[in-house]
């Protein structure tokens, strides 16, 4: 895959992802909520008053270190568990396949947008349904969402 090919490739993933965002927005009413992740159940919660009101199954796609400028892709990362990270080898082998070295290489200088385009690629190759991140006391880390449910309604 040529760099212009895969450039039309991700902008082709960041209208998905657009799309997705729009319908987890409007349909789940997910903005204000509070939220956690439990990388155990592989669960990330929205609530309202501590009640939890949407639950999506989740994986990290990986982590933007604001200290160093860095992404740091899940499977590359000890600290994230193996049951939040194990769909990220398919657009790792996507990577591998298209000779794409930024799908492959675990860390590689980087920023917000390049995090977001790696969320974009990610989550069209995975079929998720909307991506959230999240951020800490280092940077931002990405996930995308699978399975969405409302387990709670007013």
């Amino acid at each position: 895959m040529t760099t212009k090919e895969f450039d039309q490739f991700e902008h082709e993933a960041h209208e998905y992802l657009k799309s997705q965002q729009e319908i987890l927005k409007s349909k789940y009413k997910i903005s204000g909520y509070d939220w956690y992740y439990d990388q155990d159940t592989g669960e990330f919660t929205f609530s309202a008053n501590e009640i939890p009101r949407v639950i999506a199954d989740f994986q990290v796609v990986g982590t933007l270190s604001t200290i160093s400028n860095t992404w740091l892709w899940s499977w590359g990362n000890s600290s994230i568990l193996e049951n939040v990270k194990k769909d990220l080898q398919i657009v790792r082998q996507f990577g591998k396949e298209h000779n794409l070295r930024e799908l492959v290489q675990p860390r590689w200088d980087a920023d917000e947008f390049d995090a977001w385009a790696m969320t974009n690629v990610s989550a069209r190759l995975l079929n998720a349904q909307g991506a959230y991140r999240c951020p800490d006391d280092n940077g931002f880390m990405f996930v995308i969402f699978t399975n969405v449910r409302r387990v709670f309604s007013e």
